[in-house]
């Protein structure tokens, strides 16, 4: 895991997948995101990361209910897939605003992404992680 000088943080897993298998696995959200992390107030049906850059990555609700949480920035099939993450440290849905040091902070917590990861790593059935 680092943090680099604009507040960006990085986070990688190693796994037992060739890039292609790697990439589409990774943009699955719905298996990698635990549910209990949705903002929504019911149990989600899906979480889904639009394939083209200026997508949404959004949480679907049983019901219907929709909560939108980033934006795909680039998407650029087998190479890499950067998208914001819109929730700000008050857990509601923002963009760019005040606070998001605390928020950058919360990612790199064992709750965060590195768990992200390791249900990534999981479902991907590989042995070595790199944070």
């Amino acid at each position: 895991m680092s943090t680099e000088v604009d507040g960006t943080v990085r986070h990688g897993v190693v796994v037992g997948l060739t890039e292609e298998q790697a990439f589409w696995a990774d943009v699955d959200l719905d298996q990698i995101e635990p549910p209990e992390h949705s903002l929504l107030p019911v149990p989600i049906s899906a979480t889904v990361l639009e394939q083209h850059a200026g997508g949404h990555v959004d949480d679907r609700g049983i019901d219907g209910s929709i909560c939108r949480w980033g934006r795909v920035l680039v998407f650029d099939s087998h190479e890499t897939i950067p998208f914001s993450w819109d929730i700000g440290p008050d857990r509601q849905v923002m963009t760019d605003g005040p606070g998001w040091e605390a928020v950058r902070d919360g990612v790199v917590v064992p709750a965060g992404w590195r768990l992200y990861l390791a249900r990534y790593q999981a479902l991907t059935r590989a042995d070595e992680v790199s944070l």
